[in-house]
């Protein structure tokens, strides 16, 4: 059974004061859960949709660790993933690169994306701002650029009108050259709830399998 108490608490230190040798039992703990879970929902339901899992780079004054589904795909396709901070460890389906945003907003503007949505009372949209790096040429590099987060928008106390109205919205006050949005919609769980939880791929399992279609509508929009 995994447990997160060690990497909430490792997340917590000052980054000058963590062990850098436990970064990849972090990565190494989401790894395991992402197993745990395919073996609860069952690899032939699971593969065909979230493919193989990869975790994310991570470096001793990280703010999280993360391993992606779809790791055989390339960054444009939109996947689900498993994070941790020191507040919380989250479910995502990212809207994260370029493609990945576009096919999240258009799939957020159609009716039934939205009756899946209500069904989700614990599930937000996580809105980010992404700040390029600056290349010694002046140019912006957007590739493993970090994200701010802005905004979380329950579902459940809005609409696709306003969900499209509050995003526009923060477009006049980016940088266009060197900032982009980015969202996630995710589900999370504080390092309490994770305390509490006997066993939290039999909490997290459940989560995943509701999204194994409209993910797969999603990707399509």
């Amino acid at each position: 059974m995994v447990d997160f108490s060690e990497s909430f608490d490792w997340f917590s230190q000052p980054a000058d004061e963590r062990d850098p040798a436990y970064g990849s039992e972090t990565k190494g703990q989401l790894t395991q859960l992402w197993d745990d879970v395919r073996s609860q929902i069952g690899a032939e339901q699971f593969d065909p949709v979230l493919g193989s899992t990869r975790p994310g780079k991570l470096a001793s004054r990280s703010d999280g660790a993360w391993v992606q589904t779809n790791g055989e795909k390339d960054h444009n396709f939109v996947n689900m993933t498993l994070e941790i901070d020191a507040a919380e460890l989250s479910l995502n389906v990212v809207g994260w690169f370029d493609t990945q945003l576009e096919k999240m907003e258009g799939w957020l503007r159609q009716p039934s994306a939205w009756r899946f949505l209500r069904t989700l009372p614990d599930w937000v949209l996580v809105v980010f701002v992404r700040k390029a790096h600056i290349a010694a040429n002046g140019k912006p590099v957007f590739q493993g650029a970090p994200g701010e987060e802005r905004e979380r928008i329950a579902f459940s106390d809005t609409s696709p009108a306003n969900i499209s109205t509050r995003l526009t919205g923060l477009l006049p006050h980016l940088d266009s050259s060197r900032e982009k949005l980015a969202l996630h919609i995710r589900r999370a769980w504080t390092a309490d709830d994770c305390a509490a939880i006997n066993g939290l791929s039999a909490a997290v399992a459940p989560e995943v399998e509701r999204w194994l279609q409209p993910i797969q509508e999603l990707r399509l929009a």
